[in-house]
């Protein structure tokens, strides 16, 4: 069993987008030793990160594709097209998350973006420097 596969980059479903979900056909998920709803790890041109996989388009079987939304693809510094390495995630729970806007930009906080944040969060694998929507 490999620690991991390469797959190439397509673009993630509209729905999917925001979400830490990367689609990975059946085969590939097998490969891996996961199921949908597990974490993977993505290894890119920039750093590493993590999201959810869940089950590829029946269209997109065979094909050695990994669905990923712009944010996953920003944050590993890869295009559409591109080959990323991806494996079975190692997972822990966060001690601490801390939050900070966009760099130059400054965002006003109502008092409940707390609880918001957090609810948003819950479940979604974080890695440390990810650019991530809440």
């Amino acid at each position: 069993m490999p620690d991991g596969i390469e797959l190439t980059v397509a673009d993630a479903l509209v729905t999917d987008s925001g979400r830490s979900v990367a689609r990975i056909d059946s085969k590939s998920r097998k490969m891996l030793d996961v199921l949908s709803g597990d974490i993977i790890e993505i290894k890119g041109k920039k750093k590493s990160t993590a999201a959810i996989t869940w089950q590829s388009h029946p269209s997109d079987e065979g094909l050695g594709f990994i669905r990923i939304d712009g944010y996953i693809r920003q944050n590993l510094g890869v295009g559409i097209g591109d080959k990323i390495f991806v494996s079975k995630a190692a997972v822990k729970d966060a001690e601490k998350v801390i939050l900070a806007p966009p760099v130059g930009q400054k965002m006003p906080l109502s008092p409940d973006f707390p609880e918001f944040a957090k609810k948003r969060l819950d479940g979604r694998p974080l890695v440390k420097g990810d650019s991530i929507p809440i």
